[in-house]
């Protein structure tokens, strides 16, 4: 059996319907898992797997995968499993900030304020940074995450004081928001 073969049956034993008995939970657990193993050609299966009946197993097999699974969980944030692809982005950590800071001027920008704030401290010279030099939506969804991030974001302070007097009327809002919240906690 070739590998692309492997790939397949693979692929259709963690996407296979739940009303298929004969496919138990221990047959997808270990579907994800050799699926892990053949990255990064079975990466877009994995993700396919976001939205289906093996998207837990999935999500595992992903988080197996680790930083070389980042681009297509990025991409999968715009589709149909994005929250899914969120959770599993936040279980690969810090390693993902960087990008998760770029996909501010995506689609996924609420998914990736969630994961972001969930990784916590490890996110906030980035953040920072972005408030501070990032085009106006970044800026802006940067604040919104050190807002959701609270207390932890008190370092912040600085950058969003600045931000106060941005020229974007979103990016000043949000700044001021942070602020509030921050202080508050």
């Amino acid at each position: 059996m070739s590998r692309q073969q492997e790939i397949q049956k693979l692929s259709s034993t963690l996407n296979a319907p739940k009303r298929m008995f004969w496919v138990s939970a221990s047959k997808r657990a270990r579907a994800a898992h050799d699926l892990s193993i053949l990255a990064p050609e079975a990466i877009p299966d994995l993700i396919d797997a976001l939205a289906g009946p093996g998207q837990a197993y999935a999500a595992n097999g992903l988080i197996a995968v680790g930083a070389g699974a980042i681009p297509a969980l990025l991409q999968a944030l715009h589709g149909p499993g994005a929250a899914t692809a969120a959770v599993v982005l936040k279980k690969i950590g810090a390693t993902c900030v960087e990008d998760l800071i770029r996909e501010f001027q995506g689609q996924g920008a609420a998914y990736a304020v969630l994961v972001l704030e969930s990784i916590g401290p490890p996110a906030l010279k980035p953040l920072i940074e972005a408030v501070e030099n990032g085009d106006p939506e970044s800026r802006m969804w940067a604040a919104l995450t050190l807002e959701r991030m609270g207390a932890w974001a008190a370092e912040a302070i600085p950058a969003l004081e600045a931000a106060q007097n941005d020229p974007v009327p979103d990016v000043r809002d949000a700044a001021r928001q942070a602020i509030q919240k921050i202080k508050a906690k």
